[in-house]
């Protein structure tokens, strides 16, 4: 992606960008986005299968936003009573002694059984391309949600999140 500047010359292509300051260090000098196929997988690696499977993301510096879909997840061939995770992120969480293992963004899901009433949550761990989920409530009893909780062939999740990269 290029920007363009319109001086009294004529148009030309922005080369330089500096947002908060003039240094090099506020340079606006790594931007992508693009496209990628999540994959359902089970904390094993595993993988299984969805109707659609589609993600998007935008890359600034080292900052990654994602959003995904997948519909009708089936879980054959993943081991029931593991971790359900959303694999093949485009980049890999970044490790930093302190960073935050949660992930801030929304999580959609439809028939995900939930023992409680509380919220989904997505967790994505230093050092790691894929993102799991955690039921949320106000009471305590928070629980990872597993494989075995998902209808196969039936449940959703549409989630859109930021994490850091190196």
């Amino acid at each position: 992606m290029a920007l363009t500047q319109i001086i009294n010359s004529g148009i030309g292509q922005v080369t330089d960008i500096k947002l908060g300051g003039s240094g090099s260090a506020n340079a606006l000098d790594d931007y992508e986005e693009g496209s990628f196929t999540p994959t359902a997988e089970d904390e094993s690696g595993n993988t299984g299968t969805a109707g659609e499977a589609t993600g998007y993301y935008r890359k600034i510096g080292g900052l990654v936003h994602i959003e995904l879909r997948f519909t009708n997840i089936n879980t054959t061939g993943l081991t029931a009573t593991n971790d359900f995770v959303v694999g093949s992120l485009p980049f890999t969480h970044a490790s930093r002694t302190g960073s935050v293992f949660g992930v801030s963004g929304d999580v959609y899901h439809a028939l995900i059984n939930t023992d409680f009433t509380g919220n989904i949550i997505s967790v994505l761990g230093e050092g790691q391309n894929y993102v799991k989920f955690v039921e949320m409530t106000d009471s305590g009893g928070d629980h990872d949600i597993l494989v075995q909780d998902l209808t196969s062939g039936s449940a959703d999740i549409l989630m859109s999140f930021t994490y850091h990269t190196s």
